[in-house]
């Protein structure tokens, strides 16, 4: 019984560092400066001082099982514009 406690564990402790090792090698690839050219299709940047993010619905629910459907202007669009130069 002493034998199972203890590779529970082990495994508990090599399941923290591999945990833990994920983690930072996240943080460091996270924090490295991207290259001058690269861009991202689905973002827009802007240099300044502070980043800004938001999500807005720029469409309408789609008809017959479609995923997007019209654009919306008022609430989709307009809304996008105004936190691209807020």
């Amino acid at each position: 019984m002493t034998l199972q406690v203890g590779l529970v564990r082990q495994w508990k402790d090599v399941f923290c560092w591999v945990l833990l090792l994920a983690c930072y090698a996240s943080i460091t690839l996270a924090a490295k400066p991207k290259l001058p050219g690269h861009t991202h299709l689905n973002s827009i940047r802007i240099d300044g001082d502070i980043s800004l993010g938001g999500l807005f619905p720029v469409h309408a629910r789609g008809n017959d099982g479609k995923a997007c459907g019209e654009l919306k202007k008022e609430k989709g669009i307009h809304r996008l514009e105004a936190m691209l130069f807020a």
